[in-house]
């Protein structure tokens, strides 16, 4: 019973890291650059699979192969092929294999990122929290992949960057203005669209380099610089 569980629990391991291998190789000559990254970061994967597999197995039947060496050996895949797909533009370069099968044209770009800018303008949809793709997607009739690819393409951001610069723009002036002076930060990353003070805090700070709070007391400092000099 022993073996047979060992054979179907390994050997299906085996076998899927087999055919997987065979299909990668298939796209290995591929011309395109992104296709070509997404075939190292699978090569890789498998490569990292399969030496996962040769630790357990021989953990099972080499008294001399400590059980630890298993769980060390994940750490390091876990790590170290995720730090390598990000130094090597493995991930940005998957997306744009992502867009080869959504073609778009130049003009139908510019009128969806339009369509999108529309909306969150004019209806401010920014404020919305769980706003999702799939909200403009139903909105504008289009397909999600269709709508990232132009948020991506006209506005060199992804979605979540792209519409937090509307509810970072919205805070500015929620934070510049004297009658909100009385709510919180928590309160304004609440009203612009945030759904924690941790996200609103990391997301203001990367667009104008400094908090929310030090903002609001950088532009009171500078009313009242104003009406001195006036």
């Amino acid at each position: 019973m022993f073996v047979i569980l060992f054979c179907l629990y390994y050997g299906h391991y085996l076998v899927y890291l087999f055919y997987s291998y065979r299909q990668i190789q298939k796209h290995k000559a591929a011309p395109s650059e992104g296709v070509d990254a997404a075939v190292k970061w699978l090569r890789l994967l498998a490569y990292a699979l399969a030496a996962l597999w040769v630790v357990y197995v021989l953990n099972l039947l080499e008294d001399n192969v400590p059980y630890i060496f298993g769980p060390i050996l994940y750490s390091f895949i876990a790590y170290g092929v995720s730090l390598i797909a990000i130094k090597k533009g493995y991930i940005n370069a998957l997306d744009a294999v992502k867009y080869k099968t959504t073609p778009l044209s130049e003009t139908e770009t510019d009128l969806i990122f339009e369509d999108v800018q529309k909306l969150l303008t004019d209806e401010q949809l920014y404020k919305n929290p769980d706003l999702t793709l799939s909200t403009f997607s139903k909105a504008l009739k289009v397909s999600p992949q269709k709508i990232s690819m132009a948020i991506n393409s006209r506005s060199g951001s992804n979605f979540n960057g792209f519409v937090n610069h509307f509810r970072i723009r919205y805070a500015q002036a929620l934070l510049e203005d004297r009658r909100s002076h009385e709510l919180t930060i928590a309160a304004i990353a609440y009203e612009v669209g945030f759904n924690s003070l941790t996200s609103f805090n990391t997301a203001f700070k990367k667009q104008l380099q400094k908090t929310p709070s030090a903002y609001r007391k950088e532009m009171a400092q500078l009313k009242i610089l104003l009406r001195s000099a006036g």
